[in-house]
């Protein structure tokens, strides 16, 4: 029996993604490339709904834990909606997906972080 090593197992459409398994890349291809898994099941002969895919939860353009695309209080949106510039606009991030990404406590450190940077600088601004 042939054994095929693949040299690259990165993602061929992304090349940032690298795949632990087989469910992994699938789930990868499903949410962040399924325009491609559509047109190779296509081409195999099966019909093909655009919304075949879940794209509920696509962890690069609109992740759950930051409030997912179809949520108006996503954290981006807040963000740029309120002009927040990069430290208030970090608080808000972190405070938004805290616990839902992973340790809340950590989240919430790093929202306090960012705005004591944030507060430092309107400090040193006005030299107090």
């Amino acid at each position: 029996m042939d054994v095929h090593v693949v040299e690259n197992p990165r993602c061929p459409y992304c090349e940032d993604f690298i795949p632990t398994d087989v469910e992994d890349e699938i789930k990868h291809m499903n949410t962040m490339h399924p325009e491609v898994v559509a047109k190779r099941l296509r081409a195999a002969g099966m019909h093909v709904e655009a919304d075949d895919f879940d794209r509920t939860n696509n962890p690069v353009n609109h992740p759950n834990h930051y409030g997912g695309g179809d949520n108006p209080y996503e954290a981006i949106k807040v963000i740029e909606a309120w002009e927040l510039g990069f430290c208030l606009g970090n608080t808000v991030k972190y405070i938004s997906r805290a616990g839902k990404k992973g340790d809340e406590i950590e989240d919430l450190k790093k929202a306090e972080w960012y705005l004591r940077r944030h507060i430092q600088q309107l400090e040193a601004e006005r030299g107090t």
